[in-house]
C-alpha cells in the first residue's frame, strides 16, 4: 500500500513545467491523500508515533522532492521536518506533509523554465530537475546534529502490580537540533554556503511503571 501512495503521488509531479518565478505548492499539485483518489492504508506518523492512516508514504515523495530543488539551487519557501527521525534520508533532509495543514513550497528563482520528471522502480524513487546551470556548478548538502536532547525517564506507581514489579511503558527516544547547509563549488572553489532550514525533532520520555515498594518485615 505504502509504494502504491508513493506511485500515485509521484504520478502527480511527473512532466510538471514551472515557469520562472513561479511558486510551486506540494499539497496543491497532488491534491488531497483520500480513499476516493486512489490512496491506501498505510502508516502515518501522527505526533511522533506510526498511526493507522490513509496516505502513508507520500512524506517519501515530497521529501525526495525536496533534497532534489536543494541541489537544483532553488529556493525552498515553506518545508517542516517530521515530528520524529525518520530512516531513509540524513536528519534535516526530510520534508513532511499533510493535506490541510503542512505543505512542502518551493519557488523558481532561475531564469530559465523547470521540468520536474520522477520515476518509481521497485525499491527505489526518484526525482529529476531538468533546466540550464553552468556545467562546472556543484552543490552538495550537509546536515549537522548540533545538539542531541535527551529523553526525560519519568516512574509511575502502579499498585495494581506486584511490589517490585517494573514495566516500560513507553521506550524512550533521543531527540535532535539539526542545521542543514548548502554548499555551492564552481570547480574546485566554494562560492557560496548557506543555512538552508534548523530542525529540532524533539525527544520522547521514557515511562515505567512500578509497583508499590517492597515492604520490609
Amino acid at each position: 500500500n505504502r509504494v502504491s501512495n508513493i506511485r500515485l503521488a509521484a504520478k502527480c509531479l511527473e512532466g510538471l513545467l514551472l515557469k520562472p518565478g513561479e511558486l510551486f505548492s506540494f499539497n496543491q499539485q497532488v491534491g488531497p491523500r483520500l480513499g476516493s483518489e486512489g490512496y491506501k492504508p498505510a502508516p502515518v506518523i501522527v505526533d511522533g508515533d506510526l498511526l493507522p492512516g490513509i496516505g502513508g508514504g507520500v512524506c517519501q515523495v515530497s521529501t525526495t522532492l525536496y533534497n532534489a530543488i536543494l541541489l537544483a539551487g532553488l529556493d525552498v519557501v515553506v518545508r517542516s521536518p517530521h515530528s520524529l527521525p525518520i530512516a531513509y534520508v540524513p536528519l534535516g533532509r526530510d520534508a513532511a506533509v499533510a493535506y490541510d495543514y503542512m505543505d512542502l513550497v518551493f519557488r523558481n528563482n532561475t531564469s530559465c523554465g523547470l521540468l520536474l520528471s520522477t520515476r518509481v522502480d521497485t525499491d527505489r524513487l526518484t526525482v529529476r530537475v531538468f533546466s540550464d546551470a553552468p556545467i562546472e556548478r556543484s552543490i552538495e548538502l550537509d546536515s549537522r546534529i548540533v545538539k542531541v536532547l535527551n529523553p526525560r525517564v519519568i516512574s509511575r506507581v502502579d499498585s495494581s502490580l506486584n511490589p517490585g514489579t517494573v514495566i516500560e511503558e513507553a521506550k524512550g527516544r533521543q531527540g535532535y537540533e539539526v542545521q542543514l547547509w548548502r554548499i555551492i563549488r564552481m570547480g574546485d572553489r566554494v562560492i557560496h554556503k548557506e543555512l538552508v532550514e534548523e530542525s529540532v525533532y524533539k525527544p520522547r520520555d521514557k515511562v515505567i511503571r512500578q509497583g508499590p515498594p517492597v515492604t520490609q518485615g
